[in-house]
Order: C-alpha cells, then sequence, then structure tokens
C-alpha cells in the first residue's frame, strides 16, 4: 500500500512538472505542424485521399492516429492555447515517470537513489533533443515513451529473474511495436532492442522462445497501429508501406527507390568519427545550431569502459555479474549507431539522451562507491555542464489561438492549388462542410529524386499516376479555382502562376506572413475578381 501511495505521488509530481514546461515553454515546430501533422488527422477523419493531391509530400502518408489527439484539441480549445499546451505536455509526464521507474532499477530507493534519480531526470530532461521537443507536434517525446516503457519491462525480467515469463515479453514488444505503428521514426531503436536481447541471451531463462513472443509482441502491436493503413496503401498504391520501400514494391505513384531522409548520414567514411563532428559544426545533425556534448559522450562511454575491461581481462565477468548495466549499454550503443547510419537527425535521439542519463550516473554512483577521487570530481564536472548546456531554443509564446486565420469562405466545388509547402493546414479550415478539392505543388528537385530531400525539392506529383490523377481533376473541374502561393519561393517557373499573378481577371493579395510569431512563409492568396468580395469579405 505505501508502495502504491509512493508511486501515485511522484506520478503525479512529475505529470505536473512535464505539463508546467509544456506550458511554460509554449513551444512548436511550426513547419511541421503546418505541413502535415495538422493536416493529416483531419484527413483521416474526412477521408480526403481521392480530393487533395500529396499537400504535404511524403509526409501526407504517415500515420495520423498520432495526430489525432492534437487535432482533437485545437478543435474544442483553439482559443485556449494553455489547455493545448497543458495536455500536450501529458507525454512529457509519461516520459518522466518512466525514467524514474527505470532508475530504481539502477539505485537504491533511499536518498542517494533519489538524489541520482533526480540527477538521471535533470540530465535526460535538458538534453537538447528532448527539451527542444516538450508540448511540440513532432511526437518524438510520445514514442519515446513507449519504447522506454517496453524496455523498462526487459530491463526488470533482467534484474529480477523470476519475473520472466512470456507474457511479459510479448507485453513489452507489443508497447515498443505500438510506439513504432506510431512513428516509424524509432525503428532504430526496435532494431536495437532486439539484438539486445540476441546479445543478452544468457540472462533469460527460454532464450529462443521468450526472445520470438517478443518479436511477435512487437509485430501485433505495429499491426494493431499500422494495418489499417497498410492495406488501404496496398489497395490505392500498390505499396503498403508506401511511399517507403517502392524499390521494392514499384508502386507508380511514387520513384522507384527506397527512399529515407538520409540529408544527415554521414558518409562510410566518417561515420565512427561522426560524433566528434557534431560540436564542430553545429548543423551536421540538425537545422537549428546544435552545441549538447550529451551524444557524443555517449558513444565514448560504452568504448572506454569495453577497452578497460578488456585491458584486465574483466569483460566476461562484468557481463555476468553486471547484467542490468551491460543490457543497457549494449541498448544504448547499438541504438546510437543504428540511427547515426538510418537518420543521424537529433529530434529522432531522444530515447539514446534518456538512456544515456541512466549510463552516465550509474558510473558516477560506482565511481563514488570505489573513491576514485579524480573520476568522481570529472563526472560531476561534465554533470553540471550538461545541464548548464542546455539550448532554449526561442518559443512561441503569448499566442491567443492555437491556430488563427485570416477569414476566408471559399466557394463550394472549388479547385484549391497550393504552390509552396508548409501551407496545408488551412485545407481543414477551408473545406469544413465544403466540396473542395487541392492540389499542391513544390519547387522543382536540380538533381536525380535519390538525391534529392523529398518534400524540399522534389514534386512527385509531376510524376506516373499522380501526375495522371491530377491531370484529370483539372480536366473535370467546373467550380471557381483559387491560387494560394508561397511568394518568397522563386523556383516555380508556372507559366500558369504567373498568368493568375499579372492577369486583370485575378485579384491578388497576403493571406498569411505570421504563424506561431514565427515566419514560415509570405503566403498570397489570389481569387476570381468576381468572387472578391465573397471570398475575401472585402
Amino acid at each position: 500500500m505505501k508502495k502504491q501511495k509512493e508511486n501515485l505521488i511522484s506520478f503525479c509530481c512529475l505529470m505536473l512538472i512535464g505539463v508546467f514546461l509544456s506550458m511554460f515553454r509554449q513551444n512548436e515546430n511550426p513547419f511541421d505542424f503546418a505541413n502535415y501533422h495538422y493536416y493529416n488527422a483531419f484527413a483521416f477523419l474526412n477521408d480526403r485521399s481521392g480530393q487533395d493531391i500529396v499537400p504535404a509530400c511524403v509526409n501526407t502518408f504517415f500515420n495520423p492516429i498520432i495526430d489525432l489527439p492534437l487535432y482533437l484539441y485545437i478543435q474544442y480549445f483553439n482559443d485556449s492555447p494553455n489547455i493545448i499546451y497543458a495536455l500536450q505536455g501529458i507525454w512529457t509526464g509519461l516520459l518522466l515517470f518512466t525514467i524514474y521507474k527505470m532508475c530504481f532499477l539502477f539505485f537504491p530507493k533511499n536518498e542517494k537513489g533519489m538524489a541520482f534519480t533526480t540527477i538521471v531526470l535533470d540530465l535526460a530532461i535538458t538534453a537538447q533533443s528532448t527539451f527542444s521537443q516538450i508540448g511540440t507536434s513532432t511526437n518524438e517525446i510520445t514514442v519515446a515513451f513507449f519504447i522506454l516503457w517496453g524496455f523498462y519491462i526487459l530491463l526488470k525480467m533482467i534484474k529480477f529473474s523470476e519475473t520472466q515469463t512470456w507474457q511479459r515479453f510479448l507485453c513489452s514488444g507489443l508497447i515498443m511495436g505500438i510506439g513504432l505503428g506510431l512513428k516509424q521514426t524509432v525503428i532504430t531503436y526496435c532494431i536495437a532492442s532486439g539484438l539486445t536481447l540476441i546479445l543478452c541471451y544468457p540472462y533469460f531463462k527460454k532464450p529462443i522462445k521468450n526472445i520470438s513472443v517478443f518479436a511477435l509482441g512487437g509485430l501485433v502491436g505495429y499491426l494493431i497501429i499500422n494495418g489499417y493503413f497498410m492495406y488501404k496503401y496496398w489497395i490505392l498504391y500498390g505499396n503498403p508501406f508506401f511511399p517507403f520501400l517502392n524499390g521494392i514494391f514499384h508502386s507508380p505513384y511514387f520513384f522507384d527507390f527506397n527512399y529515407r531522409d538520409a540529408i544527415y548520414v554521414p558518409s562510410w567514411q566518417t561515420f565512427f568519427i561522426y560524433p566528434f563532428m557534431w560540436n564542430i559544426h553545429p548543423t551536421s545533425i540538425t537545422y537549428y545550431p546544435y552545441y549538447d556534448i550529451r551524444l557524443t559522450v555517449f558513444y565514448i562511454l560504452p568504448l572506454i569502459l569495453a577497452l578497460v575491461l578488456s585491458v584486465k581481462k574483466q569483460m566476461k565477468r562484468f557481463y555476468f555479474n553486471e547484467r542490468l548495466f551491460s543490457a543497457t549499454c549494449i541498448f544504448c550503443f547499438l541504438s546510437l549507431l543504428i540511427w547515426m547510419a538510418l537518420f543521424s537527425m537529433m529530434r529522432y535521439a531522444v530515447v539514446i539522451e534518456v538512456i544515456g542519463a541512466v549510463i552516465f550516473v550509474k558510473l558516477f554512483d560506482m565511481y563514488n562507491a570505489r573513491r576514485h577521487t579524480v573520476l568522481f570530481i570529472s563526472h560531476i564536472s561534465v554533470i553540471v555542464v550538461m545541464i548548464l548546456s542546455v539550448i532554449i531554443y526561442p518559443s512561441y509564446g503569448n499566442v491567443k489561438k492555437h491556430i488563427d486565420l485570416p477569414k476566408v469562405s471559399i466557394p463550394d466545388n472549388s479547385l484549391v492549388k497550393i504552390y509552396g509547402l508548409g501551407i496545408s493546414f488551412v485545407i481543414p479550415e477551408i473545406s469544413k462542410g465544403k466540396n473542395i478539392k487541392t492540389i499542391t505543388y513544390y519547387e522543382k528537385c536540380t538533381g536525380q529524386p535519390t538525391v534529392c530531400r523529398l518534400g524540399e525539392g522534389t514534386d512527385f506529383a509531376e510524376y506516373g499516376a499522380f501526375l495522371a490523377q491530377r491531370t484529370e481533376m483539372e480536366k473535370n473541374h467546373q467550380g471557381p479555382t483559387i491560387y494560394f502561393y508561397d511568394k518568397d519561393i522563386k523556383n516555380f517557373q508556372s507559366a500558369e502562376l504567373q498568368k493568375v499573378i499579372t492577369e486583370s481577371d485575378y485579384f491578388c493579395t497576403t493571406f498569411l506572413k505570421h504563424f506561431w510569431a514565427s515566419f514560415i512563409g509570405n503566403f498570397q492568396i489570389c481569387v476570381p475578381k468576381e468572387l472578391k468580395n465573397e471570398i475575401l469579405g472585402k
């Protein structure tokens, strides 16, 4: 009873911290929200697959379930953004509580253990990837919670071997599979967890059976969340993973190669030294400057530990005597390597930051117990530097509405042509209760599709089946045509758009310049002059 009460108090306190941090930060990733997070949930609830031609490029086809809560929050609380941020902060609170529970597998439940747990929580929440995404729609904290929850169950079975049952392995895999289904960027940690179980098979009873059950749970969890969309995309596009793995499925709606967002992935020549380059080149793993040394430290630590143990010929002994710590180090190091190979994008590193913080503080505990004064002082100094070096990106506070758009009334049966990314969030606002179709055009890619970053240059609606679908939509359209375009983009070279901007039959004016007090585009709207007053109200 006392344990349950302590857990409840800790849960409530950490949830309040998560909610407070989200409300305090009032943070968002404006481009991703405007480009697909808001639109995807709307499209799913209103079945827009035949009415909008790839409005968010590749991101149009991401699983929308994870975006449904925020979409619904906005429908009910758009005029009270603090309520929305508070609700978004729940995921941060859940992440903190999972870290808290994990820490007490490593530290005793006394004052010393609580002090170490507090340091881990501080290190985890102030890491750049985690702190910069609190309360945002990026959803990386959300899926990190599912991965860490599943991994916590595995760690608990490693520490307490008597708790090992196939049901718990199934549950762990199921939870991680759900996270993968919600957002496939956590494939890194699903692969790493499977490899960790294989490398640590002596820790488990009936390892072949239990590891197989874990994998089965992961598959079931993934299909629960993503199975419907796999079926839908197979029927619509001939590729259940559309637009990914198209080098295998050869859908006519996409380029014939296996796309992944690899803009930050290092070359094989620089792969193993890449973690040392991040602070020298601050934008090498993110579009924001990166000045956090944590990931680099978490890369070095397992290497140093392995080297020391090898020199002392204690590797095997450590592997069997320190099972919990060994498994955690293996998982963290494998996660970091796989993350670098697949993405190397800072936003996707939340789980590595959390697990690395646990390992780092546990080493601090070991040094302290053995009274290595120099190592102790060095360790605590690095911890202080890590916490103080957190980068606080500018937030978007003082907003009166989460979405605040100019009033426009697009006529029923209109075709809306959008030039430029980052504006699909207007589609839900102009399409409610109306039969409106949209077509989106992007900047042209100057290179081959395999070397272009889709979504920032390659308009795959200009090729194959989407082009035929767009042509058919334009051919059969009988109603008014409305144009939205980003005035700051110079590379469209669209004769139709240029004609609309300059000809006398259309009236063009500024539609939107700012979003969450952050400049994301200078969007213009062009409407037929005879409908100017009806649409714009002026």
